[in-house]
């Protein structure tokens, strides 16, 4: 069989080509004195499912990271999000994760792939029970996201993380970790 390199044509970069610039690495550990009561950090990691291999963020593998980006690309189309508004979430998703499912905040109750604090988790159908499920992850990183798109009409499109970041308020820095970090993804 002829290939494309047989043919002098470049061959199809893998998929692992493609999304290298969007894969996530492992990033650095809590120390014990950083990590709250309320952190889950600590938690046993749940069996089944898309996993990633610790609660740190990006400590996930390349096939746990591209069924994640898989997930949300699927989950965005259906929810009807534009390509530019799923590369939103994707972007987010990586700057608040790193694609790891199981990743947690050891400073706050920060959890999962859009690193949901208790009370807006709650908000969007995250529980105990359900809070390291892909497919609640997802679908509460999109709603959130839309709600954040409606809360930023008007304004710069940088706006959306920062709402994610900050809330309303404002007050946390998450406009300029927005254009600094998540913007330059997207």
């Amino acid at each position: 069989p002829v290939t494309d390199d047989d043919m002098g044509l470049p061959s199809k970069p893998s998929k692992v080509e493609e999304l290298k610039d969007l894969y996530s690495t492992k990033g650095p550990q809590y120390k014990k004195d950083q990590i709250v009561g309320h952190s889950y950090i600590n938690d046993p990691l749940v069996e089944g499912g898309v996993r990633g291999k610790s609660r740190v963020h990006g400590d996930a593998s390349i096939e746990t990271q591209n069924k994640v980006i898989d997930n949300i690309v699927a989950k965005g189309r259906e929810a009807d999000l534009s390509d530019r508004e799923i590369a939103l979430v994707l972007a987010i998703a990586k700057h608040e994760s790193g694609f790891n499912p199981d990743a947690a905040a050891g400073t706050t109750s920060a959890r999962g792939l859009g690193q949901f604090v208790n009370k807006t988790g709650k908000s969007y159908g995250i529980t105990k029970d359900n809070q390291w499920d892909l497919d609640t992850q997802i679908d509460a990183l999109i709603a959130h996201t839309k709600d954040n798109m409606d809360l930023a009409k008007g304004k710069d499109e940088a706006y959306v993380y920062a709402y994610h970041h900050d809330g309303p308020s404002l007050q946390y820095g998450g406009l300029k970790i927005s254009k600094d970090k998540v913007m330059p993804l997207v």
